[in-house]
């Protein structure tokens, strides 16, 4: 197998996790939004959508370790083959946990959202899975994005008060 297949394999499979993560957002806040009441139904009805809601996060997470198995898979390939997949390469050199390779996943990818819908740190970790409470402690993970050069802030005028969660990269 030669190393443009395989990496052209792999990149369709990290789109596809990408967005797997992106739909997984959408559902994922919406939840929140009825765990921390936010949005009010009567709660015969409450309780029948939130349910649905949690059987959609698990049909994700489903297929997201799906794809994630698929991802090995084909990086196993590349090994035996002496193929290399780049962004592999780069997550190995920084010692990158598996999150960190998903947001820059997601930031390779978020170039197709438009010119100017930006995607924030708020965005990654929600379509991470975490809530609002973990934001704090999972900041650190961005903030050694940064230091690594990895990542950096695209606004240019950030405000002196801002965080990193709200910093658009």
């Amino acid at each position: 197998m030669s190393d443009n297949k395989i990496n052209n394999d792999y990149l369709g499979i990290a789109y596809k996790l990408v967005r797997l993560l992106e739909v997984r957002k959408k559902i994922w806040t919406e939840l929140l939004d009825y765990d921390l009441g936010f949005k009010a139904w009567n709660d015969d009805k409450k309780d029948a959508y939130v349910s649905k809601l949690k059987g959609n996060i698990a049909q994700l997470d489903q297929m997201r370790e799906e794809t994630e198995g698929r991802l090995l898979e084909i990086t196993k390939q590349a090994q035996e083959c002496g193929c290399v997949i780049p962004f592999e390469d780069l997550v190995k050199e920084y010692r990158l946990p598996q999150e960190g390779k998903y947001i820059l996943m997601a930031l390779f990818y978020s170039d197709n959202l438009g010119r100017y819908q930006k995607i924030t740190c708020k965005d990654l970790l929600f379509s991470l899975g975490y809530k609002p409470s973990e934001f704090l402690e999972k900041s650190a993970l961005l903030d050694n994005l940064i230091i690594d050069g990895l990542i950096e802030n695209t606004d240019k005028y950030p405000s002196p008060t801002a965080s990193v969660l709200e910093a658009e990269h």
